[in-house]
């Protein structure tokens, strides 16, 4: 009965910690802007109005218009990249899953 008890306890902390995780990620779209060798930008995270380009993305994400809940933090510099030079700030992805 205890090990019941103990089970259900653990289950509903952990329910409970998943959610208020959730309140700090931020929801996004994964955007395939064409291989870097052919001038194009790799992929990228619209996240709102702004465009990154992710130091890390697994290759389970790269899926065009994947919509994913993430937590990133910044990195320092810009990624450039086509014929036109495109700037995008990049990114380290902490966090991703699928929404």
């Amino acid at each position: 009965m205890k090990t019941t008890a103990l089970i259900a306890f653990a289950a509903m902390l952990s329910f409970a910690s998943c959610r208020k995780c959730d309140e700090n990620l931020v929801s996004g779209y994964i955007r395939d802007a064409g291989p870097v060798a052919a001038d194009g930008c790799g992929w990228l995270i619209e996240v709102g109005s702004q465009t990154f380009h992710p130091t890390n993305l697994d290759t389970k994400y790269e899926v065009d218009g994947l919509k994913v809940k993430l937590r990133y933090s910044s990195v320092s510099g810009q990624f450039s990249c086509g014929l036109a030079p495109n700037h995008y700030d990049q990114i380290q992805i902490d966090y991703i899953r699928k929404k």
